[in-house]
């Protein structure tokens, strides 16, 4: 199975740990992706270049991802048709709702699971339909793992490769702002 994609994504995340995870997952499957620390960040960007998905998370400052979304699906050309995926660590009936209702078309949750994104890349930049059993099964058992797993750390070790030790080194920093 080739786990290969040959796109451009624009992750809009006001925390830069999570752009540089999510960055590494995307690379990792030939996602090329862009970036945006806010909603009025990110329409700018998507007025200004190509993108064929957008990981948009919900709480940001500046505009928050539910505004940006909303704007960004009445623009009057192609770029309205994006897929917007949101990010949230929330994921209760009321904030799919919150999602949906913004135009959102999925949904991404904190803590990020490497098989989730490969299923959303699969289902909205190639159009391949994961099944929803599939998508299940394989996010249910990554997510029985305890928060700070062994296991969970060290995937994200493989993940970042090389980046990784830049990223073990700069959270000091990152908390205590």
């Amino acid at each position: 199975e080739n786990n290969q994609f040959s796109a451009k994504a624009l992750v809009a995340d006001d925390l830069e740990v999570n752009q540089f995870i999510l960055n590494s997952m995307l690379s990792k499957f030939g996602v090329v992706a862009d970036f945006a620390n806010n909603g009025l960040e990110a329409l700018d960007k998507v007025k200004n270049n190509h993108y064929d998905l957008i990981v948009m998370d919900c709480r940001m400052p500046v505009m928050d991802g539910f505004e940006a979304t909303r704007r960004l699906k009445v623009l009057s050309d192609e770029k309205s048709k994006i897929p917007v995926i949101a990010v949230t660590s929330n994921l209760g009936e009321s904030d799919k709702h919150s999602c949906y209702d913004a135009g959102m078309d999925g949904f991404l949750s904190k803590p990020y699971v490497e098989s989730d994104i490969l299923n959303t890349i699969k289902e909205w930049i190639s159009g391949e339909k994961v099944s929803v059993s599939d998508a299940m099964e394989s996010s249910t058992e990554e997510r029985q793992t305890p928060v700070l797993d062994l296991n969970q750390f060290e995937a994200i070790q493989q993940t970042l490769g090389d980046g990784f030790l830049v990223f073990a080194e700069s959270m000091p920093a990152k908390f205590s702002d």
